[in-house]
């Protein structure tokens, strides 16, 4: 799937407006000065300022202009009217479309606090799996129409699908494998919440509460789905559509014609000006009515992607060892209650806004996501798993993790490299005991 973020152009409202009006990538320019249409309506217009020098060079040209600017508004109307339309579906897919992830985000997140038995583990990681497969899926479908044969064996690359997953989803009917996931995503929770380490004493009363919040999860994203669906289906009425496209054509005539009489070709610039705002309102909305693609104005498809992918993934894996959740509770051994300068302290500004990401216009989508960040020089599912776990752990220093071949072409950088991170741990280790110690000393005074 193509990296729609490439396609998406973040801007600064308070930025210059000369300095935008020079942009080419995700203006109007580029919609409009790339169609064909675009300079047969200028060619014309050219063509009959020569007609009218050549054949009337003394005739006097006598026009009510007012009704051509009646025209104008009514076209005016029609196109902001279409416009509107068409930036109302935006603003209600956007949102369904990111329902539709965060769905999955937060079932993964219900699954791994409700289902934390170690026991479990495979049922987790199934759901997680079949619940990327939807979003893999659904995306596909909107984008493309229906999954291709690369894109089963892409969902098989990562581990989501067996092969006789992919198959038994590509032959099934209507093309539409959403419903028969998710079904077996709840056939698992099903599954999980009869085991009997579900129903030991004080636990046996919450497995139905349990199933239903997941459920609600299951439910919403496939309400984004429908809705995402059901919007697609139902474009703007071509009749209007159509009725907008013949009075625009119309007075697009009127431009290129009737100022030719002037027999002068300084016309030319103010209609291309013309041709440029009218033919770019229709290619905006165009834009907006359809925002499944690659156009400047779509949904970064991707981006969403990714984010769902990379959220589940690592809450799934960071929350993978039983360790995990026993090192949390021993934290609240320790844990202080605010104190009146913590309280009394502002908030800087350099607490909630990036400066650096701001003067680089670097917002949302384009920021890398939570697996693009990691080193792939190392095992990644090993450090998602150790990451919420101490440096000074007894799991984290029997599990290494490992490293790459690349690494071992240079021995001296990486003994270098090596010898620097014990260094790191060893402060950090010296600073929690110091920190432990300091503890026991004021509980002693």
């Amino acid at each position: 799937m193509p990296d729609s973020t490439e396609q998406i152009v973040y801007y600064n409202s308070q930025r210059s407006v000369l300095l935008s009006l020079f942009q080419w990538h995700g203006t109007v320019f580029k919609m409009v000065l790339l169609r064909f249409e675009f300079w047969v309506f200028l060619f014309v217009h050219i063509c009959f300022i020569t007609v009218c020098i050549i054949f009337l060079p003394n005739t006097k040209v006598v026009f009510n202009w007012k009704l051509m600017a009646g025209m104008q508004y009514l076209m005016t109307f029609f196109i902001t009217f279409y416009n509107s339309q068409c930036f109302e579906r935006f603003k209600t897919l956007y949102p369904l479309c990111n329902e539709l992830v965060n769905s999955t985000i937060r079932f993964t997140q219900e699954m791994t606090t409700s289902l934390p038995d170690p026991s479990l583990d495979m049922h987790r990681t199934a759901m997680s799996k079949y619940l990327l497969v939807v979003v893999f899926e659904y995306f596909m479908m909107v984008t493309g129409g229906k999954p291709t044969p690369d894109n089963w064996k892409m969902l098989k690359r990562k581990g989501l699908l067996t092969e006789a997953e992919a198959e038994m989803l590509s032959m099934f009917p209507g093309g539409k494998a959403t419903f028969v996931v998710t079904t077996w995503v709840l056939q698992i929770l099903r599954h999980a919440l009869e085991q009997d380490v579900m129903w030991i004493e004080g636990k046996s009363q919450q497995t139905m509460h349990v199933y239903n919040r997941h459920n609600q999860h299951m439910t919403t994203l496939l309400g984004a789905c429908l809705r995402i669906g059901d919007l697609m289906a139902m474009p703007i009425p071509f009749v209007y559509y159509h009725l907008m496209n013949v009075i625009l054509t119309l007075n697009i005539m009127l431009l290129i014609l009737l100022p030719a009489l002037f027999r002068t070709y300084m016309t030319v610039f103010p209609a291309s000006v013309a041709l440029l705002i009218y033919m770019g309102l229709r290619e905006v909305a165009a834009a907006l009515a359809d925002p499944f693609g690659q156009d400047p104005t779509d949904f970064p498809i991707a981006a969403f992607i990714n984010q769902g992918f990379d959220h589940a993934i690592c809450i799934l894996e960071a929350f993978a060892l039983p360790e995990v959740k026993q090192c949390l509770l021993e934290r609240l051994e320790h844990v202080e209650d605010f104190s009146s300068r913590a309280l009394a302290r502002p908030c800087r500004a350099e607490i909630l806004y990036d400066s650096q990401l701001a003067d680089e216009d670097v917002p949302g989508w384009r920021r890398p996501a939570c697996l693009e960040a990691l080193d792939e020089t190392t095992d990644i599912k090993t450090r998602i798993q150790l990451s919420l776990l101490p440096r000074h752990h007894p799991v984290v220093a029997s599990r290494k993790v490992k490293k790459e071949s690349k690494f071992d072409k240079d021995p001296p950088e990486m003994e270098q490299l090596q010898t620097e991170l014990d260094r790191r741990d060893a402060l950090r280790i010296k600073k929690a005991d110091l920190e432990v110690e300091l503890l026991r000393i004021r509980q002693m005074r």
